[in-house]
């Protein structure tokens, strides 16, 4: 591992060369970090496709979690969810089998107030995921590890009012929406099939933990709407 890189007054980043290149960047202040392992420089990697099983991944992933002080209870008991992907020109696309698969994905989103879910800026990326690959050399096993958490204060809260979900839809067609997973390329107009409501991680840290409209519609469109009433944004300081 060589030295740590200042990249800002508030983010190191470490870097290593064996037995893959990697990197791991960290904020020292809030303890977001991200790990990166250049896996596609790899010419044997794809050959090692013994794949962990669902129960290793999880063991892993709380691992990793518990020496990285991540043990809070509202991710520490949340179900880890997995997925298999496999490897394409560089590229990582989900596959329906793990006989398909190269690697396994799992996400862990954090259990939000009242039993809601809760969804992040990035499409299928939970607030901590990780990526294993079928190596059992040091190294080459974690191929990706990220986390976005941030503590929330639940004894701090308070009743806001909130808008109806025809009113979110409303402002999503009028452009005031986050699109999250944007429709493909030559197609205009999206059609939404499920609105639910859930609770917004953000990528940077943030004063208030906020519920959001979640729009899911054909083609893996997703779109977030604030759920709090516009009066809301405009009185609080």
């Amino acid at each position: 591992m060589f030295p740590p890189e200042k990249v800002s007054n508030d983010v190191y980043r470490w870097r290593r060369s064996t037995p893959l290149a990697a990197s791991l960047e960290m904020n020292i202040i809030t303890g977001v970090f991200g790990l990166e392992v250049d896996w596609a420089s790899s010419v044997t990697l794809l050959d090692k496709r013994e794949l962990p099983t669902p129960d290793t991944v999880r063991a892993k992933t709380r691992e990793v979690m518990r020496q990285s002080g991540i043990i809070q209870a509202d991710v520490a008991t949340a179900e880890p969810e997995l997925t298999y992907v496999r490897a394409l020109a560089g590229e990582i696309r989900p596959v329906s089998s793990l006989s398909e698969a190269d690697f396994v994905r799992v996400n862990i989103y954090r259990v939000g107030p009242q039993g809601l879910p809760t969804v992040t800026s990035l499409p299928d990326e939970g607030v901590i995921s990780a990526m294993y690959s079928g190596s059992q050399v040091s190294g080459e096993n974690i191929l990706e590890f990220r986390s976005q958490y941030y503590p929330v204060d639940w004894k701090t809260f308070h009743t806001y009012p909130m808008i109806f979900p025809n009113t979110a839809f409303d402002l999503l067609k009028a452009g005031e929406g986050f699109i999250v997973s944007p429709l493909p390329s030559g197609k205009s107009k999206a059609t939404i099939r499920n609105v639910y409501l859930a609770y917004y991680e953000p990528s940077t840290a943030q004063n208030y933990y906020q519920p959001v409209y979640v729009f899911e519609g054909d083609d893996s469109f997703r779109a977030l709407v604030p759920a709090l009433h516009p009066q809301v944004f405009s009185t609080t300081p």
